[in-house]
């Protein structure tokens, strides 16, 4: 395929009804970007939201960081709200100061909530660490006004627990705190941080649901060789609730420990089945010693 030929189809495509735009999206889908970027390039300023929409998803992989400046254009003034998330998504395959300023700014302030959520992915993608306490702030633990929607709240735990950075625990704690969010504990957990795994360690031996007590659980026997070990084994055996109990000893199952991490669970859980009042612990540690 020649440059005229794409630029043909493309032209074609903004003027195309529903049946013919598949066939000629479909055509384009092999067209090489590298070859043909400034075709696409080009096609950003088409009138057609999907062509702009294609031109996007087809410049992520021009291998140029020369596109990345049209690509920020886009996701700053594109009137369509779908052409500025494929310009979002785009943007997670090159690396530049510029990119990561636009993203960031679109991850706090564009009026589309999954322009927001892209932004953030890209973010997370091109591993821009320094995006993770900006992005903690939108939560709006410290009187400033924090993200209302459900998805896009979601995005941001999701990509601060990613991104890792342990500035952003106190945030995260205080919206916890705040609101009892469990969305807010898996972050935590990936962190791993000594101020993360303390705040979990306080939650741990709190009265919360089943499902809360295993994940604090789980993130705590993950973090560094065993570093919380003694503590779960302390939990199991002495927490008053017994939820918590069993919940350790469900999650030391799961974890599938080393052995010379799992004994001292399953010694823990053997004096647990002869001795424990609560049937819940005992199923637990029983299952434990399979």
């Amino acid at each position: 395929m020649t440059p005229k030929q794409v630029k043909n189809m493309l032209t074609r495509l903004e003027r195309a009804d529903a049946v013919t735009s598949l066939g000629l999206v479909r055509r384009l889908d092999p067209v090489e970007p590298v070859r043909f970027a400034p075709q696409f390039r080009e096609a950003l300023h088409s009138p057609s939201g999907l062509v702009r929409q294609l031109a996007c998803k087809k410049l992520r992989y021009a291998n140029d960081l020369e596109v990345a400046r049209p690509l920020t254009e886009v996701l700053e003034n594109d009137p369509d709200e779908s052409v500025r998330r494929s310009a979002a998504a785009a943007l997670g395959g090159f690396s530049s100061p510029a990119v990561v300023a636009a993203l960031l700014k679109a991850a706090r302030s564009d009026p589309a909530p999954e322009v927001r959520r892209f932004a953030m992915f890209s973010l997370r993608e091109l591993k821009v660490i320094e995006a993770a306490l900006p992005l903690a702030e939108r939560l709006g633990v410290d009187g400033t006004i924090g993200e209302k929607e459900p998805g896009v709240v979601q995005a941001i735990l999701d990509v601060i627990g990613e991104l890792a950075d342990p500035r952003v625990v106190p945030i995260l704690a205080r919206y916890y705190d705040r609101t009892e969010d469990p969305g807010a504990l898996a972050p935590l957990g990936k962190i791993g941080s000594e101020e993360a795994a303390r705040f979990l360690q306080g939650i741990l031996q709190q009265k919360r649901p089943r499902f809360i007590q295993e994940q604090i659980a789980t993130s705590l026997l993950r973090l560094e060789n065993g570093r919380y070990d003694a503590f779960l084994v302390q939990q199991a055996q002495t927490n008053r609730e017994p939820a918590v109990r069993a919940a350790v000893y469900r999650a030391a199952q799961e974890a599938e420990l080393p052995p010379e991490r799992r004994r001292p669970f399953a010694t823990a859980a053997g004096a647990s089945l002869a001795q424990d009042q609560a049937p819940e612990v005992r199923e637990a540690a029983a299952g434990l010693l399979k």
